[in-house]
C-alpha cells in the first residue's frame, strides 16, 4: 500500500473516530495545506493534521498553533499507535 493511501486511511479513520463522538468532521481531500481535517461541535472547531509517523516540522506546527489562535479554533497533530490515534493539542 502507498503512503499516500495509509495517510488517507488514517485521516478516514480520524474523521469517523470525531463522527463517532458526534461531531461533523471533513477531510481536506488532496489539501496538502496546514491541516488535514476540520470537525465542529456546537460552535467548537478543531483543525487537526495527521502524521502517521508523528513527525511534523517545526514550521508547519507553529503555522498549524497560528491559524487556531487566530481563528478561535484548537489545533491538534493526530498519530497512529499501534492502530490507536493519539490526539496532541498545540
Amino acid at each position: 500500500m502507498s503512503e499516500y493511501r495509509r495517510g488517507a486511511d488514517f485521516e478516514r479513520k480520524v474523521v469517523l473516530d470525531y463522527k463517532a463522538r458526534g461531531w461533523e468532521a471533513h477531510r481536506c481531500t488532496g489539501s496538502k495545506g496546514t491541516y488535514d481535517i476540520w470537525a465542529h461541535k456546537f460552535g467548537e472547531v478543531h483543525i487537526v493534521q495527521c502524521k502517521l509517523t508523528g513527525r511534523i516540522g517545526k514550521a508547519a506546527k507553529e503555522q498549524l498553533r497560528m491559524m487556531a489562535e487566530e481563528n478561535k479554533f484548537r489545533a491538534f497533530i493526530a498519530t497512529n499507535d499501534k492502530g490507536t490515534i493519539v490526539m496532541e493539542e498545540l
